[in-house]
C-alpha cells in the first residue's frame, strides 16, 4: 500500500520540524556553555595574574577589570539586543552576536596592551549581550510550548556545564600554555555556533517595528562603568570617586529620561511598575551576585593560600558538577512545584551552606562539602531565576 503524497509530506515537515528543534536546543544550550565558560575563564585568569610577573605589580581592582569589562556590555545591552533581535531577526541577532564575540575573543588572546585586553573583553561582552536573549528568543519563539520548559531547563543548566568544563580544563590549561590559553576554548566553540546558525529558522517576530534606544543604552554603559569605576578606586582615590558618583547618576538619570520618551527604550519603566517583575529581577540578582562570588573568591582565596592552579581546578570541579546535576533535576521539578519552590530551597541550601564555609580556618572537608552543598543549592537557583 503506497503512502499518499500528502502524508509523505507531512512525514517530511516532522522529520524537519524535530531537526530544527534538536537544533535550537543545542545551540541554545551552546550559547550558555560558552557565555559561562567565558566568565569562569576570567576569574582563573584574574587568579592566575594576581600570582605571575605580568600582573603581580596591579592592584587587584585593576584586575578584575578584566571581568567588570565584560559585564558591564551585558548588563546595560540586553534589553536592547533582545528587541534588536526580535525586529532584524534572532538567528540574525545571534550570528552577528557570535562574530563580535569571537573577533573580541580572539583579540583578548593576541593583543598585548592590558588596556587593549579589556578593550577586547568589552567587545566580547556586547557580543554575549545578543546572543544570550536571541538564543532565549528562539526557544520561546520557535518550540511548542508543550517542550519549552525542558529546553529553558537545557538552557539554564548548560551554564553549570560550561562552569565545570572550564574549571576542569582551564586549571590545566593556564597551567601549561598561559592565561590568555583560558580564552581559545570560546573562540572554537564561538565558531562551531555560528556555522550552526545556518540551520536554524529565522525567528523574526512578526508585527515588530520600531528602532530600539540605543542611546539609552550607551548612557546605561556609561553610568555602570562609571559606578564600577568609582567602588574599584573608592581606596585609592578616597573622596574624589564622589564626583564620579555624581557622573554615574547623571548619565543614569540621562537613560531613564530617554527611556521616559522612548517607544522601545533601554529600561522598560512599564515592567519596573510590575512588583512581580521587580521581586523577579532581585532574585536574579541575587543569584548572579552569588555565582560570580563562587567564581571569583573561591579560586582567588585558594590561589592566595599557596595552591598551584592544577589543585585549585581539582577543589573546585565537585561543586561544578554538583551545579550541572541539581540545575538539571531541577528544570525537571519546575513544572512539579514551580520557581518559587525551587528559588526558596535554593536559598535555604546555599545560605546554610555558606554558614558552614565560615566556620572553617582553611580547605577542609566540611569546607569541600559546604561547597558542593552551595552547587547544588545554585544548580536549583538556576531554573528557578532564569
Amino acid at each position: 500500500m503506497r503512502s499518499s503524497p500528502a502524508a509523505v509530506r507531512g512525514t517530511s515537515t516532522a522529520g524537519a520540524d524535530r531537526r530544527h528543534g534538536v537544533m535550537l536546543r543545542l545551540v541554545g544550550a551552546g550559547v550558555m556553555l560558552t557565555v559561562m565558560a567565558d566568565t569562569t575563564a576570567t576569574t582563573l585568569a584574574v587568579g592566575v595574574l594576581r600570582y605571575t610577573p605580568a600582573g603581580a605589580g596591579m592592584p587587584l581592582g585593576d584586575l578584575v577589570w578584566l571581568t567588570s569589562a565584560a559585564f558591564i556590555p551585558i548588563a546595560a545591552l540586553l534589553a536592547t539586543a533582545g528587541r534588536w533581535a526580535d525586529l532584524f531577526g534572532r538567528r540574525r541577532v545571534l550570528a552577528v552576536g557570535l562574530v563580535v564575540f569571537v573577533l573580541g575573543g580572539i583579540a583578548a588572546v593576541t593583543v598585548e596592551p592590558w588596556s587593549y585586553v579589556l578593550a577586547a573583553r568589552a567587545v566580547q561582552g556586547a557580543g554575549a549581550a545578543a546572543m544570550i536573549p536571541a538564543s532565549l528568543g528562539l526557544l520561546l519563539g520557535e518550540l511548542p510550548e508543550s517542550e519549552r520548559r525542558g529546553a529553558i531547563a537545557l538552557w539554564s543548566s548548560a551554564s553549570g556545564l560550561g562552569c565545570l568544563l572550564m574549571q576542569a580544563g582551564g586549571g590545566w590549561l593556564a597551567a601549561s600554555v598561559g592565561w590568555r590559553a583560558l580564552f581559545i576554548p570560546d573562540v572554537v566553540i564561538g565558531i562551531a555556533l555560528l556555522i550552526a546558525c545556518a540551520w536554524l529558522p529565522s525567528g523574526r517576530r512578526a508585527g515588530a517595528k520600531g528602532v530600539p534606544d540605543v542611546l539609552g543604552a550607551w548612557l546605561l554603559a556609561a553610568g555602570i562603568a562609571i559606578i564600577v569605576l568609582a567602588i574599584s578606586k573608592a581606596m585609592a582615590w578616597g573622596t574624589d570617586v564622589l564626583w564620579l558618583a555624581l557622573a554615574a547618576l547623571a548619565l543614569l538619570g540621562g537613560a531613564l529620561a530617554q527611556a521616559r520618551h522612548h517607544r522601545l527604550p533601554a529600561i522598560d519603566l512599564a515592567l519596573w511598575r510590575r512588583p512581580r517583575f521587580v521581586w523577579g529581577w532581585l532574585a536574579t540578582w541575587g543569584f548572579g551576585a552569588l555565582s560570580y562570588g563562587l567564581l571569583t573568591v573561591q579560586p582567588l582565596y585558594l590561589l592566595h593560600l599557596g595552591y598551584p592552579m592544577l589543585e585549585v581546578a581539582m577543589w573546585l570541579t565537585p561543586t561544578s558538577v554538583a551545579v550541572v546535576v541539581s540545575s538539571f533535576l531541577a528544570g525537571r521539578l519546575v513544572k512539579r512545584i514551580g520557581p518559587y519552590g525551587l528559588i526558596y530551597a535554593g536559598s535555604l541550601l546555599c545560605g546554610g551552606a555558606c554558614v558552614l564555609v565560615l566556620t572553617q580556618s582553611g580547605p577542609t572537608v566540611w569546607g569541600l562539602i559546604a561547597s558542593v552543598v552551595v552547587g547544588v543549592g545554585v544548580g536549583a537557583l538556576a531554573p528557578g531565576t532564569s
